[in-house]
């Protein structure tokens, strides 16, 4: 018992589900801190995503607060946080301070934007509806490569 009344915790948050949204944001924060440390080592940057990605599909739901939320009718909650503004700029910002030469690449701010929405967008998806039958590591890496593989290759034509 942590000595937390209900009116206490009505008081900060307003609903249930403006509490539930606030505990899988920092629950998200712990996988945005792995995902930057995987993405800041040196190698090919479409692997590190795709390594970054494959290792998100397979644990978040061993996170105890998320695998709760995905069981629930709170699901909903958990898989819109995934891609509202803070969490596409999270997901920016720690992007940009991998090693990964974004500008050279031809990726402006708009085509960032678009990339880290893509690749969560992607996470989301195969968390809350996995493949059945489920992808072996391997089998999960590789269908990875094939869809980002190509959007980390250098293009500086305009997206619309």
């Amino acid at each position: 018992d942590l000595g937390i009344t209900r009116p206490t915790i009505y008081r900060h948050f307003a609903s249930t589900e403006e509490l539930l949204a606030a505990a899988a944001e920092i629950a998200l924060e712990h996988w945005t801190a792995v995902i930057g440390e995987m993405t800041n080592a040196p190698g090919d940057a479409a692997d590190q995503i795709v390594e970054a990605v494959a290792y998100l599909i397979e644990h978040l739901s061993d996170e105890p607060l998320l695998a709760t939320l995905l069981e629930t009718d709170r699901m909903r909650v958990m898989s819109r946080q995934m891609v509202m503004p803070a969490a596409i700029s999270r997901s920016r910002l720690m992007l940009e301070n991998s090693r990964i030469d974004w500008s050279a690449r031809g990726f402006t701010d708009e085509r960032m934007d678009d990339l880290v929405e893509f690749l969560l967008r992607m996470i989301q998806s195969m968390v809350i509806a996995p493949s059945d039958p489920p992808r072996s590591p391997a089998g999960l890496r590789a269908y990875l490569r094939l869809w980002i593989g190509p959007v980390m290759v250098a293009n500086t034509d305009d997206v619309s």
